[in-house]
C-alpha cells in the first residue's frame, strides 16, 4: 500500500496576547497563496545561502520571523534578546582583503 504524498505547505508563527503564547502551524500552500500578495513577505532565494539549511540560515529565519512579529505585537519587543549578525556582502569587503 502506498502512502499519500501530503499536500505542500508552509508554517506560521504567531502570537496571541491573551493567552501569552507563540504558536507554529501548518497550512496548505494553496491556503497561503491569495495572502502572498497583500501581506509583508520576506523571500530567501536559496541560491543567496548556497542551498544550504545551516544553523546559521536557522537563526536568522527565526530572529527574522520573532522581529516581524514585534513589530505587529509590541509587548513582544523588550523580551527579544537576540541580535543578527549579518555577514559583510561580496562588495563590501575592503579592497585588498
Amino acid at each position: 500500500m502506498m502512502t499519500p504524498t501530503p499536500s505542500k505547505r508552509s508554517f506560521v508563527v504567531s502570537y496571541d496576547e491573551t493567552t501569552e503564547k507563540l504558536s507554529v502551524c501548518a497550512l496548505k500552500d494553496s491556503d497561503l497563496a491569495p495572502l502572498r500578495g497583500s501581506e509583508v513577505v520576506a523571500d530567501w532565494p536559496l541560491a543567496s545561502i548556497n542551498y544550504e539549511l545551516g544553523e546559521d540560515v536557522a537563526r536568522r529565519l527565526g530572529i527574522t520571523a520573532l522581529s516581524i512579529l514585534a513589530l505587529y505585537h509590541p509587548s513582544l519587543k523588550p523580551m527579544l534578546k537576540v541580535s543578527l549578525q549579518v555577514p559583510p556582502l561580496p562588495d563590501d569587503t575592503p579592497a585588498g582583503q
